[in-house]
């Protein structure tokens, strides 16, 4: 009885060394065993205390004794465990409570110091560590549980045993594998600026054409993409301040506007494109993006109501987003 008793002392200090991170092998006869005690992913709200299961996997080995240590670190921008008011705990679940619980705010050590009767096989549930989500954590925040030592024996045979991969404990919200997801809205914004914003013609003959090019230059007018998304830049134009209608020939009361965009090096004038209520200027325009054009206006080949004050109409530069 007294050479029982020592053995089991001799086996319990292993067992203790173990936790402190020292890996033992203690062989006999049987050979090595093995197992292996890992954490599992667990999540809760905000300030809610959340149960991370703790399993031990022996295959077909047998254990009457173990322990493990584990920490759990932030991740990310996700708030320390250090800041609760308290520390973790450990709730038994398959097996006797532990004889050693040595908790921290953010670490846990747990050993069974007595033999438990009947010994283990295959895999149990050794219980919960119980920790709490910091109360300023937000959707997607996570922390690693990580396995910092672990030990299990059989009789005065110490198993070699390997600790479980780290796993998260996490806030719902964000997404749990590879770190949090953050989901932006962006709200779409249509806009376009177009400089500058007169174009002086003086006189012009009837039937005549005057436009605003001019060697070497890319574009009198400049259109610019004032959204956030891609757009497509339209061109349009109307009546004149004494009736003139925009048309695509030149007539009676009628004046004719185009638009052409030029090719670098601009040397010569630009294809010309007449419009009147509507015409596409430019296509997938980035957000920023500019469009340099020049206009192009021919005069009406006679006038019902001549006025000695001029003649005024309007381009009006939209914009739509690229489909």
């Amino acid at each position: 009885m007294r050479l029982g008793y020592a053995r089991r002392t001799a086996t319990q200090a292993a067992l203790l060394v173990a936790l402190l991170g020292l890996t033992l092998f203690v062989t006999g006869s049987g050979g090595a065993l093995a197992a292996v005690i890992g954490a599992q992913a667990a999540s809760g709200e905000p300030g809610v205390t959340v149960q991370i299961p703790v399993v031990l996997s022996l295959g077909a080995d047998t254990a009457d004794r173990m322990g493990f240590s584990l920490e759990i670190t932030p991740n990310g921008a996700a708030p320390p465990l250090t800041g609760n008011t308290t520390n973790l705990s450990f709730l038994a679940q398959d097996v006797p409570s532990p004889g050693m619980v040595t908790p921290t705010k953010y670490t846990i050590r747990c050993a069974w110091l007595s033999f438990v009767d009947p010994p283990i096989t295959g895999t149990v549930l050794l219980g919960y560590v119980r920790a709490k989500i910091p109360s300023t954590a937000q959707p997607g925040h996570n922390w690693t549980v990580h396995m910092v030592s672990v030990g299990a024996s059989l009789g005065d045979f110490e198993l070699t045993t390997d600790a479980g991969p780290d796993v998260l404990l996490s806030v719902p919200g964000g997404g749990e594998a590879g770190g949090a997801i953050t989901v932006s809205i962006t709200l779409a914004s249509l806009g376009v600026n177009v400089s500058p914003t007169n174009w002086a013609l003086d006189t012009v003959a009837p039937e005549s054409a005057k436009s605003s090019w001019a060697t070497g230059v890319a574009g009198y007018f400049t259109a610019t993409n004032t959204g956030n998304i891609a757009e497509d830049f339209t061109i349009s134009t109307g009546a004149t301040s004494h009736g003139w209608q925009p048309a695509l020939g030149s007539g009676h009361d009628q004046y004719v506007i185009a638009y052409g965009v030029g090719v670098s090096p601009y040397t010569t004038p630009p294809s010309y494109t007449p419009f009147t209520v509507g015409g596409a200027l430019a296509d997938s325009v980035v957000p920023s993006g500019i469009v340099r054009f020049d206009l192009r206006f021919t005069a009406p080949s006679a006038d019902s109501a001549y006025d000695p004050g001029g003649e005024s109409f309007t381009v009006s530069v939209g914009a739509t987003a690229t489909s």
